[in-house]
């Protein structure tokens, strides 16, 4: 017998299901108190009417979507979501390998399942 399929397997999730599912569980813990969970945007956004409109910049690009910050010890994962096809752009590649170079986790998330099991395992590591 083979290994069990995993519901992302047969049923196709696209990156935008994905990451929301993933934030969901991830505010979830956060209202929990036991992490810290912050939504990262890159690029520009435009606020307000006429002339009190201006630019925003926001995160630079192939910033992750997601940083999450478990305390006891102190961990930070930065969190990139993919669809299962999805590629990683330049940039993002750019971003994780300067994360790994500074000795933080990085990781790709293409499956919500593994993604709560290893938050969960840590937590319980703690």
């Amino acid at each position: 017998m083979g290994k069990p399929k995993l519901a992302s397997d047969v049923i196709k999730v696209s990156e935008r299901e994905l990451k929301q599912t993933c934030e969901e569980f991830l505010s979830a813990l956060q209202n929990m108190s036991q992490l810290i969970f912050l939504r990262l945007n890159s690029g520009d956004i435009i606020i307000g009417e006429a002339e009190a409109r201006r630019r925003v910049r926001c995160c630079p690009p192939g910033t992750s979507d997601n940083i999450v910050i478990i305390p006891n010890p102190s961990r930070v994962i930065f969190v990139e979501y993919k669809s299962k096809k999805g590629k990683q752009s330049r940039e993002q590649k750019a971003f994780e390998n300067t994360v790994v170079g500074q000795k933080h986790d990085y990781w790709l998330v293409s499956d919500f399942d593994p993604f709560k099991e290893a938050i969960a395992e840590i937590l319980r590591r703690r």
